[in-house]
């Protein structure tokens, strides 16, 4: 995973303490994340997922493959279209 914090951290041209901001810690211990030092917790590594568009498993090395994931908003779309085809009513509150 520490490598998977860097990488994904270099790709959006981003320095640790811009990072650290997202997850309300401070440069220092965000580093530790990044090399290892410290586990992230299941919270920031949701965030941290969220903010990279990527799954938390493939954030922790779970996964190899990297597979962008969708918005909520289009799996909530898709899954309305998948229940009107079934025909299934649909009720939004």
């Amino acid at each position: 995973m520490p490598n998977r914090l860097k990488e994904l951290r270099k790709e959006k041209g981003l320095t640790q303490a811009e990072l650290a901001q997202v997850i309300n810690t401070n440069q220092s211990q965000y580093g530790k994340y990044e090399n290892g030092k410290t586990n992230l917790s299941l919270e920031n590594a949701k965030i941290l997922a969220d903010y990279f568009g990527v799954s938390p498993a493939y954030l922790l090395g779970l996964e190899t493959e990297f597979e962008p994931v969708e918005s909520r908003e289009t799996q909530f779309q898709m899954l309305v279209k998948v229940m009107l085809s079934l025909n299934l009513r649909v009720t939004i509150v």
